[in-house]
């Protein structure tokens, strides 16, 4: 069964502080570091995260988060979103596009 997970505490910060525009970036406001500077997000955090973690088989890798490419591609079937698995990278805390990290 999902299992939802409710940033709670993101969500309220980020309600608290609201939406941001530097130039051309829009970006949300949470909790606020030492210097005074606030986390920067890239969206309100205002819906659930579906916890997918055990609706298919994982790999040390994937363990750490709540869904994997086979997930996706269930999602994207089901949807019928043409979905092109050789442009997939795998998950992590930092990618590479367009040559950049």
């Amino acid at each position: 069964m999902e299992k939802p997970i409710f940033p709670d505490v993101w969500h309220n910060d980020i309600a608290d502080r609201g939406c941001h525009q530097d130039a051309s970036q829009v970006w949300y406001g949470g909790f606020v570091f030492q210097n005074g500077s606030l986390k920067e997000f890239d969206e309100d955090c205002s819906f659930l995260i579906i916890d997918l973690s055990d609706t298919s088989t994982r790999s040390v890798e994937d363990s750490f988060f709540s869904y994997n490419f086979d997930d996706i591609d269930r999602e994207s079937k089901d949807l019928q979103i043409p979905w092109k698995p050789t442009k997939d990278s795998p998950f992590g805390y930092a990618n590479k596009y367009i040559g950049f990290i």
